[in-house]
């Protein structure tokens, strides 16, 4: 029985030290960055405060400070680092480029470096480009598995063979969209004036009506974004950080039928994230439930 007890622990362990190395893979990984739509134009730049590479650096620098019309020749494994100021977080990358002897898809090699490398590691991977003299347009953050907010002190490139640097273009801003369908933060201070109302008085159906139908609006689907959102995100995101908790624990508290229905709802749970998601989305699924059983026993009495 000893033995079998061993033998039992040691597959435990190695399940364990597999699965750790599975995370430690996919981790590790180098991303495969491709162009997307939403990512393009990049109009709203930032110009590096340092450029280096082996040769032709004054047509690069050119075309980097968007005064020159011609183009830079890369070599072949020439490596071309961009170094920025402080407190810069680049969130989308333009590369336009052309070869006269390749029309199929490459790899450009990236680097991003971190400003504090105490926290952060390097993070590496390729932005796939047809050499075509079309615009590519790459978002970073999670879809290059960049860590979010986090200033870069160098980006690096590897150029995989000759081609003709038409563009290379940096922006902080995730896109160039800006939102006209978005309720706030008007609709915040709606809900956040309501919910005083509502919490001084809880037995008021009013004031509890009130505030769970413009709680409701804030479930809709809007163009909200944030300075650093790539796609549209939840209007209550945008609110005072703190505020959506308390307003989501008085919600759960009023217990009427509104309010149960709001809170037991999918359109609910689809905007919970990060520890609001940990505190309210498994009470939300109770709740549902509870009411679909009261709803099956009602129909059982009749």
């Amino acid at each position: 029985m000893k033995l079998q007890r061993y033998s039992t622990s040691m597959r435990i362990s190695l399940l364990t030290i597999l699965y750790v190395s599975f995370l430690l893979s996919i981790a590790l990984a180098e991303t495969e960055v491709t162009t997307k739509p939403f990512a393009c134009p990049v109009n709203t730049i930032v110009i590096p405060i340092k450029v280096e590479v082996s040769h032709d650096e004054e047509s690069l620098v050119n075309l980097i400070n968007g005064k020159g019309t011609g183009v830079c020749t890369a070599l072949k494994d020439e490596t071309i680092r961009f170094r920025f100021d402080k407190k810069v977080v680049i969130r989308r990358v333009l590369i336009v480029t052309r070869s006269k002897f390749n029309k199929r898809p490459i790899e450009i090699e990236f680097r991003w470096v971190p400003k504090d490398f105490r926290l952060w590691r390097d993070v590496t991977g390729y932005f796939i480009i047809n050499p075509d003299g079309s615009p590519h347009c790459f978002p970073l953050g999670y879809y290059a598995r960049i860590p979010d907010n986090v200033e870069v002190e160098e980006f690096i490139f590897k150029i995989p063979q000759q081609i003709d640097i038409e563009q290379i273009k940096f922006s902080e801003l995730p896109s160039e969209h800006i939102s006209i369908n978005c309720p706030t933060p008007k609709l915040c201070n709606t809900v956040a004036r309501l919910y005083k109302k509502s919490l001084s008085d809880t037995s008021n159906e009013n004031n509890a009506s009130a505030f769970v139908e413009q709680l409701g609006r804030m479930m809709g689907k809007y163009d909200c974004r944030r300075s650093f959102d790539y796609e549209p995100v939840p209007a209550w995101w945008l609110c005072n950080s703190d505020a959506p908790d308390q307003w989501f624990h008085l919600l759960f508290r009023l217990n009427s039928e509104k309010s149960r229905a709001l809170f037991g709802s999918k359109r609910f749970r689809d905007t919970l994230d990060g520890y609001i998601a940990e505190e309210y989305y498994d009470k939300s699924i109770d709740i549902e439930h509870e009411i679909k059983k009261e709803k099956s026993d009602i129909k059982k009495s009749r």
